[in-house]
């Protein structure tokens, strides 16, 4: 049972002093916590909501430290109150369409079509949620602007502690810091993964385009190696999904290793380098550890760690446009698009590289694919739409979209 082998991981009470604090938090009046009605409601939604798209319900070590330990945080950190604010604001999005969101300050049709919402909340806790009750008064009163207002005053607030703390050549940083930077980094990790309007892109080619996805992991993967050694004897150091699994091949990363041998013994066709062969292979083991662990623990956050763990080797590959290293980001966005990592299905940067890549290959090959095993992965997402179900993620182990088609949509 996958709950056997988390109770195996971690057996810690489930009554701690932290969750008395998240207790007494959420049960606060807004003027003692120092925040607005609407963000006490967005508070309350984070505890209820927000923690379990994070633990699955299945990793309950996280569970337990984000009810247990944050709520301390909270109380201490501005960083970690604005991080919480964003991640809890985009998961409203979907209780309302969003598209039409924007227009309910001034178009009343459109806040009686948001009324006749088929919704898991009733209109009138939504719109209390949303703090729409009055946008005549107020028409910073949206919930697209506050997104946006937690999304500066993050950025705003993680600069001031970087600016703080790394003035020397080795970072000072006490468990306090390190606990705030690793809650809102992997707060503005998800934020950017899931948002649907495409706030950075994946990666970018534009040298004039300073900031992208890749760059802010890059930056998030580094604070928390400085946060490292203050963090292992902290109580937030279970947020990391840190588990031990055995490593087993899958069918993705098998195509993965014979494509990367294949490619490397092209001699005509490319001219890789010793050092670049071992990044891209480095890069395709690390995949199959986090895949592993996934399978593992039936539970998706490992695979998306993958990503803040690659080295900056495969970075520098990617920007150089190597083609192999833009596959091996094509097939990572893919995953993140079968296993959802997105606020919505047919809006997210995974979807947006993957069509790039898509063109890219066509202008590159005459209009053709590289390979079938991109094309089919592509048809399995974007044809068959076909998407791993919720606790059914050990369905990886056996995925393959070269068998797909074969098998009539079954894996």
């Amino acid at each position: 049972m996958v709950k056997s082998k988390w109770q195996m991981v971690d057996q810690d009470p489930a009554k701690t002093f932290g969750s008395l604090t998240c207790e007494l938090m959420l049960n606060s009046s807004t003027k003692l916590l120092n925040i607005s009605t609407f963000e006490l409601r967005l508070l309350n939604f984070f505890n209820s909501y927000c923690i379990p798209l994070i633990s699955f319900g299945v990793n309950m070590r996280a569970d337990r430290t984000w009810r247990n330990q944050v709520p301390k945080l909270f109380l201490q950190s501005d960083l970690v109150r604005q991080s919480i604010f964003l991640f809890s604001s985009i998961n409203l999005w979907p209780l309302c369409d969003f598209e039409r969101l924007i227009d309910t300050d001034t178009d009343h049709s459109v806040r009686q079509d948001v009324e006749r919402m088929d919704s898991v909340f009733d209109y009138k806790l939504l719109t209390e949620s949303l703090s729409l009750e009055a946008p005549e008064q107020d028409p910073s009163n949206n919930l697209f602007l506050k997104t946006s207002k937690y999304f500066m005053n993050t950025l705003k607030h993680t600069g001031h502690i970087l600016d703080r703390t790394t003035t020397g050549i080795q970072p000072d940083i006490d468990e306090l810091t390190a606990s705030e930077l690793l809650v809102s980094g992997i707060l503005i990790f998800s934020f950017l993964g899931i948002h649907p309007h495409r706030l950075v892109p994946l990666v970018s080619f534009n040298n004039e385009v300073e900031t992208d996805f890749l760059s802010i992991v890059r930056g998030v993967r580094n604070t928390i190696k400085a946060s490292y050694k203050a963090l292992a004897t902290s109580d937030y150091f279970g947020i990391l999904p840190l588990i031990d699994s055995s490593i087993e091949s899958n069918p993705i990363t098998r195509s993965l290793r014979y494509q990367l041998s294949e490619y490397y013994d092209d001699e005509v066709k490319t001219s890789i380098t010793s050092d670049n062969f071992a990044t891209l292979q480095s890069s395709i083991a690390s995949l199959e550890l986090h895949m592993s662990k996934t399978i593992f623990l039936n539970y998706p956050v490992p695979l998306f760690a993958w990503i803040l763990l690659v080295p900056d080797e495969l970075h520098d590959l990617i920007r150089a446009k190597h083609f192999f290293a833009l596959r091996m980001l094509y097939v990572f966005a893919c995953l993140c698009c079968l296993t959802k990592f997105q606020l919505y299905d047919s809006k997210n940067i995974w979807s947006d590289y993957i069509f790039w890549f898509k063109d890219y290959n066509f202008q590159s090959l005459n209009g053709r694919w590289n390979c079938e095993f991109d094309e089919n992965l592509y048809r399995v997402i974007f044809e068959r739409k076909f998407r791993i179900p919720n606790n059914t993620f050990h369905l990886l182990s056996k995925f393959d979209p070269n068998s797909f088609f074969e098998q009539k949509g079954s894996i």
